[in-house]
């Protein structure tokens, strides 16, 4: 039970009023918590927003006292004879207390993040211990809510009930049922009240045994019974000393609870820039020690006579040395033969640069050779091709081109084809001689004119050659 006191501990000025007979505007702190969990706060932050934690808070809370004592004026004005425009300044009013709040509702909440945070930094007990007061705040706060209610509009109806008993105010003779009405409504909160104490836990408080009966603090006496059908003046004052005692109890109670709270919130800060602060370097004067000094002593050397050990003659052993082989070359891969090579044709070289020219033949002489000796009879022009001989150099600086159309032919080549055309007229001399047949006319080369030659195929190994003189200027009758 608490103690006897003259004055009940007030929050201190440092904290701008923002702590009086208000109530404290947290909403759900289940859902604090998980924000403070979830998204906590760094340290700086924390800093700053304790710099300017109650900034603004004394212009509030004047304003909340204010709003407050105008709204219970109006409502007590307009009990039995409400009028639209009472009505109108009662909701202005009302409007402007809502909006009071609101700020006082983010001020709490943030208050309480805070030291939530802090709390945590320093010791987790400290934080249950916070959030355990913070709780059972609410709950107390819900009860002198509701007393207050209770008590404020049930002296605004039992004055106008007066007044109209004293013919002050006109307000009908119904208007005492009106009254019974709100007073049996303010039983029962009392009695809601009384009720939801004895379930609750009083923690330890400062003038308070801890885990005692909230309930019998609240109201000591028994609750009066239900109140009667009709107004009865007796019944009347007997609840409404009881409905005032248990309101000024409960004042008592939620100042004792917020005057809690924020000690254990001064002793969190504390402690939490205390943590911040950089730990001071203690510096320790040293104490001078003396050296000892302790005499050497001299020790006399010990001579030993060294001990000769005659050296031992180890033979040397002979190895033979191998000759490692280099590794034999891989086998070099098989040679394979060329294919052979099947001769579809021969040809005959000549050398044209040789020949002079001559007088030119007719463009419609052809004659054909006889090809069985492979060449065909010489002539001055053309000589024989056993008589085709290697090109001379020339002799006595460069000689002059040839006129002839085969000058572009290189000697070289000329000398591989001139072997060329021997092996093969050999081969030819010698088949003509297995067959022995007869020569056949053999015809001249005539001079001057070009050489065209028409090449046909072979019938039964002897080559037929035909062999067209035109002159020059004229078109060759092989061209049509």
């Amino acid at each position: 039970m608490p103690r006897e006191r003259e004055t009940e501990d007030l929050p201190p000025d440092e904290y701008q009023g923002a702590y009086g007979s208000r109530a404290l505007e947290l909403g759900d702190l289940s859902e604090l918590d998980r924000t403070a969990r979830e998204s906590p706060w760094a340290d700086d932050r924390m800093e700053k927003v304790f710099e300017k934690l109650y900034d603004g808070c004394a212009r509030r809370a004047t304003e909340y006292d204010e709003l407050y004592e105008e709204v219970q004026r109006l409502r007590a004005s307009s009990v039995g004879r409400s009028s639209p425009k009472l009505k109108r300044q009662i909701e202005t009013v009302e409007q402007q207390r809502a909006e009071n709040r609101e700020w006082f509702e983010a001020f709490d909440r943030r208050v309480y993040l805070l030291h939530v945070q802090m709390a945590n930094r320093v010791d987790k007990k400290l934080r249950e211990e916070l959030v355990e007061r913070y709780r059972f705040h609410l709950e107390l706060q819900r009860f002198y809510q509701k007393v207050r209610a209770a008590f404020a509009k049930s002296d605004a109806f039992l004055v106008a009930h007066g007044k109209n008993e004293r013919e002050e105010i006109d307000l009908g003779s119904e208007f005492v049922d009106e009254v019974v009405r709100v007073l049996r409504d303010s039983w029962k909160s009392l009695k809601g009240v009384i009720k939801d104490a004895r379930a609750t836990d009083l923690p330890a408080m400062k003038y308070f045994e801890e885990c005692a009966d909230l309930a019998n603090y609240v109201l000591e006496d028994k609750l009066v019974a239900e109140p009667p059908p009709d107004y009865t003046k007796g019944w009347v004052n007997k609840f409404m000393t009881q409905l005032q005692g248990a309101r000024q109890k409960c004042s008592k109670l939620q100042i004792k609870s917020v005057s809690g709270i924020l000690r254990l919130q001064e002793q969190i800060v504390t402690r939490w820039k205390l943590a911040r602060e950089p730990i001071p370097a203690e510096v320790i004067d040293a104490e001078p020690i003396e050296a000892e000094v302790i005499e050497a002593e001299v020790i006399d050397a010990e001579v030993i006579d060294a001990e000769v050990v005659d050296a031992e003659v180890v033979d040397a052993e002979v190895v033979e040395t191998k000759f490692i082989l280099p590794p034999e070359p891989p086998p070099e891969p098989p040679k394979t033969e060329p294919a052979p090579v099947d001769v579809v044709g021969h040809a005959n070289m000549f050398d044209f640069d040789a020949l002079a020219p001559g007088t030119p033949v007719p463009s419609a002489d052809v004659f054909a050779l006889n090809p069985d000796p492979f060449v065909s009879a010489p002539t001055a022009q053309m000589p024989a091709l056993g008589a085709i001989t290697e090109v001379a150099p020339p002799v006595g600086g460069e000689r002059e081109p040839p006129v002839n159309q085969t000058a572009w032919l290189d000697p070289v080549k000329l000398k591989a084809e001139k072997a060329k055309a021997d092996a093969l007229r050999a081969e030819a001399e010698e088949r003509i001689r297995a067959n022995s047949a007869p020569p056949a006319d053999k015809g001249a080369f005539g001079s001057g004119a070009p050489v065209v030659f028409d090449a046909k195929a072979f019938k039964a190994m002897r080559p037929a050659v035909r062999i067209t003189l035109v002159k020059p200027g004229e078109e060759s009758p092989l061209a049509k």
